[in-house]
């Protein structure tokens, strides 16, 4: 399996959603750590710190430099704002572009649950933006904050190679037996978010929370799953021996 980490993570910030100030440190860390990737940041916003805009050579090189040498990137701009707007197509069709500069991208879009309000509208976005992005050789994984049903029945619909990011953590909020959406989803899923939580819904150090992550990991591993999977886990108290223990724990149950 390649086990990589989302970027921010390994720098220590009470912020958990944090592009990190010295993000060529981070690729560092991720090597000496162990993790197979970083997950790439996109804030939601065009950052012009962020090297993925304006510094794509001293980027790529550092993705080479790791064992997965895939590029995958989050986008967190849908959070915030609607995909009825033009603008956001727009934005999405911006990152798709850019990311086709990249080698072997595979780019993670949320999708809001009040969307499938206008279920026709989504559709019609959704196949539009899998057909830009397949022309561009870009992957899509579409991360879905709604239960498994209503993503099958969406994937249905939309067709055009519709993949899913499973993310432990947000599914677990919705549905709490994530064996068993795993199981329902495995045919769309291309990807993995890794985070566990407490009573309190909280994202806390994986292994601390609610999630029976060795029933998961044993159901991954029955299903013989090879795409991406990527920490996007608390820091605790210093980011890189939290990141250190993450990936101890994982190695023990998987």
């Amino acid at each position: 399996m390649n086990i990589g980490i989302y970027q921010g993570r390994l720098s220590n910030s009470k912020i958990l959603q944090k592009f990190p100030a010295n993000w060529r440190g981070e690729f560092l860390n991720a090597r000496q750590l162990g993790y197979h990737h970083i997950e790439l940041f996109l804030e939601g916003k065009i950052n012009l710190k962020n090297p993925f805009w304006l510094k794509k050579r001293l980027l790529i090189k550092e993705i080479k430099k790791m064992k997965n040498k895939k590029t995958l990137i989050c986008d967190n701009y849908l959070i915030f704002n609607s995909l009825t707007k033009s603008k956001s197509i727009n934005y999405i069709f911006k990152v798709i572009y850019e990311a086709s500069k990249f080698p072997r991208s595979k780019l993670i879009i949320p999708l809001n649950k009040n969307l499938l309000k206008r279920e026709e509208f989504l559709i019609n976005k959704l196949i539009l933006i899998l057909s830009f992005a397949k022309k561009n050789n870009v992957e899509i994984s579409f991360e879905c904050d709604f239960d498994s049903e209503k993503i099958i029945a969406l994937s249905k619909k939309v067709k055009s190679g519709f993949k899913i990011t499973f993310d432990t953590g947000n599914i677990f909020l919705i549905e709490k037996n994530i064996v068993k959406s795993f199981k329902k989803l495995n045919s769309i899923i291309n990807h993995i978010h890794l985070k566990d939580r407490n009573k309190l819904r909280k994202n806390v150090i994986l292994g601390t929370g609610l999630i029976n992550f060795k029933s998961f990991f044993k159901l991954i591993n029955d299903l013989n799953y090879k795409s991406d999977i990527t920490l996007e886990t608390n820091r605790g108290d210093d980011a890189l021996l939290t990141a250190f223990a993450n990936l101890n724990f994982l190695k023990k149950i998987s």
